[in-house]
Protein backbone atom coordinates (compact mmCIF):
# COMPACT_ATOMS: atom_id res chain seq x y z
CA UNK A 1 0.00 0.00 0.00
CA UNK A 2 2.97 2.30 -0.50
CA UNK A 3 2.70 2.85 -4.26
CA UNK A 4 -0.40 4.82 -5.27
CA UNK A 5 -2.71 2.72 -7.48
CA UNK A 6 -2.80 5.49 -10.08
CA UNK A 7 0.94 4.98 -10.62
CA UNK A 8 0.52 1.20 -10.86
CA UNK A 9 -2.11 1.63 -13.59
CA UNK A 10 -0.01 4.27 -15.37
CA UNK A 11 2.92 1.85 -15.72
CA UNK A 12 1.29 -0.31 -18.46
CA UNK A 13 0.69 2.86 -20.47
CA UNK A 14 4.31 3.92 -20.00
CA UNK A 15 5.62 0.45 -20.89
CA UNK A 16 3.40 0.23 -23.95
CA UNK A 17 4.44 3.67 -25.13
CA UNK A 18 8.13 2.96 -24.60
CA UNK A 19 7.93 -0.36 -26.41
CA UNK A 20 6.13 1.28 -29.33
CA UNK A 21 8.65 4.13 -29.38
CA UNK A 22 11.50 1.67 -29.75
CA UNK A 23 9.65 -0.15 -32.52
CA UNK A 24 8.83 -3.35 -30.71
CA UNK A 25 5.05 -3.22 -30.86
CA UNK A 26 2.14 -1.09 -31.89
CA UNK A 27 -0.65 -1.02 -34.38
CA UNK A 28 -3.88 -2.84 -34.83
CA UNK A 29 -4.83 -5.35 -32.16
CA UNK A 30 -8.47 -5.93 -33.08
CA UNK A 31 -10.98 -4.48 -35.54
CA UNK A 32 -12.66 -1.38 -34.12
CA UNK A 33 -10.09 -0.99 -31.37
CA UNK A 34 -10.44 2.81 -31.20
CA UNK A 35 -14.19 2.57 -30.67
CA UNK A 36 -13.69 -0.10 -28.02
CA UNK A 37 -11.04 2.08 -26.38
CA UNK A 38 -13.33 5.10 -26.27
CA UNK A 39 -16.13 3.04 -24.72
CA UNK A 40 -13.72 1.59 -22.14
CA UNK A 41 -12.46 5.07 -21.29
CA UNK A 42 -15.98 6.40 -20.76
CA UNK A 43 -16.93 3.41 -18.61
CA UNK A 44 -13.69 3.70 -16.62
CA UNK A 45 -14.14 7.42 -15.99
CA UNK A 46 -17.75 6.82 -14.92
CA UNK A 47 -16.66 4.15 -12.44
CA UNK A 48 -14.03 6.48 -10.99
CA UNK A 49 -16.38 9.46 -10.91
CA UNK A 50 -19.25 7.60 -9.27
CA UNK A 51 -16.86 6.00 -6.76
CA UNK A 52 -15.34 9.31 -5.71
CA UNK A 53 -18.80 10.88 -5.54
CA UNK A 54 -19.99 8.04 -3.28
CA UNK A 55 -17.07 8.54 -0.92
CA UNK A 56 -17.48 12.32 -0.87
CA UNK A 57 -21.22 12.00 -0.29
CA UNK A 58 -20.48 9.80 2.73
CA UNK A 59 -17.65 12.09 3.87
CA UNK A 60 -14.99 9.40 3.91
CA UNK A 61 -11.48 9.30 2.52
CA UNK A 62 -10.57 8.40 -1.05
CA UNK A 63 -6.90 7.98 -0.12
CA UNK A 64 -5.95 4.35 -0.94
CA UNK A 65 -2.63 4.63 0.88
CA UNK A 66 -4.38 5.21 4.23
CA UNK A 67 -7.53 3.04 4.34
CA UNK A 68 -7.44 3.30 8.12
CA UNK A 69 -8.87 6.80 7.65
CA UNK A 70 -12.17 5.37 6.41
CA UNK A 71 -15.04 6.79 8.42
CA UNK A 72 -17.97 5.22 6.55
CA UNK A 73 -18.66 1.94 4.79
CA UNK A 74 -20.07 2.84 1.38
CA UNK A 75 -22.16 0.00 -0.07
CA UNK A 76 -24.64 1.73 -2.34
CA UNK A 77 -24.43 3.25 -5.80
CA UNK A 78 -21.46 1.95 -7.79
CA UNK A 79 -20.29 0.14 -4.64
CA UNK A 80 -23.26 -2.20 -4.99
CA UNK A 81 -21.65 -3.43 -8.25
CA UNK A 82 -17.99 -3.58 -7.20
CA UNK A 83 -16.11 -3.30 -3.92
CA UNK A 84 -13.31 -1.53 -5.81
CA UNK A 85 -14.85 0.62 -8.52
CA UNK A 86 -11.95 3.08 -8.52
CA UNK A 87 -9.54 0.27 -9.39
CA UNK A 88 -11.96 -1.09 -11.99
CA UNK A 89 -12.10 2.40 -13.48
CA UNK A 90 -8.33 2.86 -13.44
CA UNK A 91 -7.81 -0.55 -15.06
CA UNK A 92 -10.42 0.26 -17.73
CA UNK A 93 -8.81 3.63 -18.51
CA UNK A 94 -5.35 2.11 -18.69
CA UNK A 95 -6.64 -0.65 -20.95
CA UNK A 96 -8.45 1.92 -23.09
CA UNK A 97 -5.27 3.87 -23.77
CA UNK A 98 -3.18 0.80 -24.55
CA UNK A 99 -5.87 -0.62 -26.85
CA UNK A 100 -6.37 2.73 -28.58
CA UNK A 101 -2.72 2.83 -29.60
CA UNK A 102 -2.35 -0.92 -30.06
CA UNK A 103 0.39 -1.23 -27.48
CA UNK A 104 0.60 -4.99 -26.96
CA UNK A 105 3.11 -4.73 -24.14
CA UNK A 106 0.86 -2.28 -22.31
CA UNK A 107 -2.19 -4.51 -22.70
CA UNK A 108 -0.24 -7.45 -21.28
CA UNK A 109 1.17 -5.32 -18.45
CA UNK A 110 -2.34 -4.43 -17.29
CA UNK A 111 -2.81 -8.04 -16.22
CA UNK A 112 0.28 -7.68 -14.03
CA UNK A 113 -0.99 -4.37 -12.66
CA UNK A 114 -4.30 -5.96 -11.70
CA UNK A 115 -2.55 -8.88 -10.02
CA UNK A 116 -0.30 -6.46 -8.13
CA UNK A 117 -3.21 -4.25 -7.01
CA UNK A 118 -5.18 -7.30 -5.94
CA UNK A 119 -2.36 -8.71 -3.81
CA UNK A 120 -0.62 -5.62 -2.44
CA UNK A 121 -3.41 -3.03 -2.29
CA UNK A 122 -6.83 -4.64 -2.10
CA UNK A 123 -6.07 -7.50 0.28
CA UNK A 124 -4.38 -5.21 2.83
CA UNK A 125 -7.26 -2.72 2.46
CA UNK A 126 -9.73 -5.51 3.16
CA UNK A 127 -7.88 -6.41 6.34
CA UNK A 128 -8.03 -2.80 7.53
CA UNK A 129 -11.69 -2.37 6.57
CA UNK A 130 -12.61 -5.61 8.34
CA UNK A 131 -10.95 -4.32 11.50
CA UNK A 132 -12.83 -1.02 11.23
CA UNK A 133 -16.29 -2.17 10.11
CA UNK A 134 -16.32 -5.81 11.27
CA UNK A 135 -19.33 -7.91 10.42
CA UNK A 136 -20.86 -5.21 8.21
CA UNK A 137 -17.83 -5.30 5.93
CA UNK A 138 -17.70 -9.10 5.96
CA UNK A 139 -21.38 -9.24 4.91
CA UNK A 140 -20.71 -6.66 2.19
CA UNK A 141 -17.82 -8.80 0.88
CA UNK A 142 -20.10 -11.82 0.68
CA UNK A 143 -22.63 -9.88 -1.41
CA UNK A 144 -20.46 -7.79 -3.73
CA UNK A 145 -17.54 -8.96 -5.85
CA UNK A 146 -14.04 -7.55 -5.42
CA UNK A 147 -13.80 -6.39 -9.07
CA UNK A 148 -16.96 -7.03 -11.11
Amino acid sequence: MKIPPLIIFALPILLGGLAAHFGYVGGSIIPGQQILAIILMIVGLCFIGFAVFGFRLNQTTVDPIHPDGASALVTDGIYAISRNPMYVGMAACSLAITIFFGWYVGVAAIVLAILYINQFQIKPEETVLTSIFGDDYIAYCRNVRRWL
